[in-house]
């Protein structure tokens, strides 16, 4: 979306960085969020998909489960009061697809956390720059100029 309105407003992406993100999904018949974490762990999708029909939302962090991830309590409460808990209607939701022509610019992934691996992989495999920064996904909280660093570095090799 980013990539077509600058398009629109006649300027080119110079390029896609994907920090511990998931990746557009291929052309073809539209598959929700459930749908990708099924083809990573049928289980948990399973188990996921359970709670949410009954009534549960994600995320429900609490101050609590976040501190050892966020140890700067303003950081966390920011976080916290951003949080936009979402039921079994967004995570069913067909996501769009790649849109033609995509990627229209070098594209890059930074890889912070576990969670992410796959679409690590699916970086790697399209012969995109990949780059590890094993600091956890909310890095970004923890450390902006070491995280700030590492993505200008993978922006280099792109």
């Amino acid at each position: 979306a980013v990539g077509a309105a600058l398009r629109a407003g006649g300027r080119p992406a110079g390029g896609y960085l994907f920090c511990d993100a998931g990746l557009p999904v291929e052309q073809g018949p539209r598959v929700t969020r459930l749908d990708l974490l099924a083809r990573e762990d049928p289980a948990m999708a399973a188990g996921f998909r359970a709670e949410l029909e009954a009534g549960g939302r994600f995320p429900g962090w609490s101050d609590r489960d976040l501190a050892p991830l966020v140890p700067d309590a303003a950081a966390r409460a920011a976080l916290l009061a951003c949080l936009r808990p979402r039921g079994l209607d967004f995570f069913t939701e067909p996501l769009p697809g790649q849109p033609p022509g995509w990627p229209d610019g070098p594209c890059g992934y930074l890889h912070l956390s576990a969670a992410y691996d796959r679409w690590l992989e699916w970086a790697a495999g399209l012969g995109w720059p990949v780059a590890r920064l094993p600091a956890g996904h909310f890095h970004a909280l923890v450390d902006p100029d070491g995280l700030a660093a590492a993505m200008l570095a993978l922006l280099g090799r792109m």
